[in-house]
């Protein structure tokens, strides 16, 4: 375990759904307000519409920032996240890039998380193969997975709070901090705070505890085999 002067470095890794509302941010400030005041550092290397094939193959052409910024620096933790489409359509080229990538995390000492992404607001039923597809790299692969996905799916379905922005795909502010969130308690095993500044006006007190709870639950349940500690 980390000492608690010393900061937790994440490097995340994706597109859109990773770089929209500043996520990386609201993941840093979660660490500053919980109670043990965990320092989060965060960088990003993402870019629109990016996939982990993409990335993997961008290797081939030098010099590639990717890798430069994966080994360049001690990272605790490399969150990867993919294509929205790629565990529907490109399923086999995201298992291989999956491998490629926590191959070159591990060799640099780094643990890799998945960050499970959701289904689109009009087909929630492609988060059974979404959620199956991660939970097998996590499996396969040693590797946490942040079960974001399964988090949207149980809010999506069970309230009446709406995380998604108006295409339907990417998140709103909402969708951003239950994201944020779940990824939290991936890196830290705790569930997170939320600071005032980070929540949107249009949320009561109460969404946002059910918000937090969710998040916590999932990730408690979802994956007991491979994201407790051993």
């Amino acid at each position: 375990s980390l000492a608690s002067n010393q900061a937790i470095r994440v490097l995340f890794i994706g597109n859109s759904l990773t770089i929209f509302n500043d996520m990386t941010s609201i993941v840093e400030n979660m660490g500053a307000t919980s109670k043990e005041k965990i320092s989060i550092e965060t960088f990003m290397i993402a870019k629109g519409g990016d996939s982990l094939d993409r990335i993997v193959k961008s290797r081939m052409s030098s010099p590639s920032v990717y890798f430069e910024t994966i080994e360049s620096k001690k990272w605790d933790y490399i969150v990867l996240q993919d294509h929205s489409k790629a565990p529907i359509s490109g399923r086999n080229q995201m298992i291989k890039a999956a491998e490629v990538l926590v191959k070159i995390n591990q060799k640099n000492k780094a643990n890799t998380i998945f960050f499970m992404t959701w289904a689109p607001k009009e087909k929630l039923h492609q988060i059974i193969e979404i959620s199956m597809v991660y939970d097998n790299l996590g499996k396969s692969l040693d590797s946490k997975v942040a079960p974001v996905g399964l988090a949207w799916d149980y809010v999506t379905r069970n309230s009446t709070i709406d995380l998604y922005d108006f295409d339907g795909i990417h998140p709103n502010k909402v969708g951003t901090l239950l994201t944020a969130c779940t990824i939290f308690s991936t890196i830290t095993d705790q569930q997170c705070e939320f600071s005032s500044g980070d929540f949107p006006n249009n949320l009561s007190e109460n969404e946002m505890e059910y918000l937090r709870d969710t998040a916590w639950k999932v990730y408690i349940s979802s994956f007991p085999k491979y994201n407790k500690e051993n």
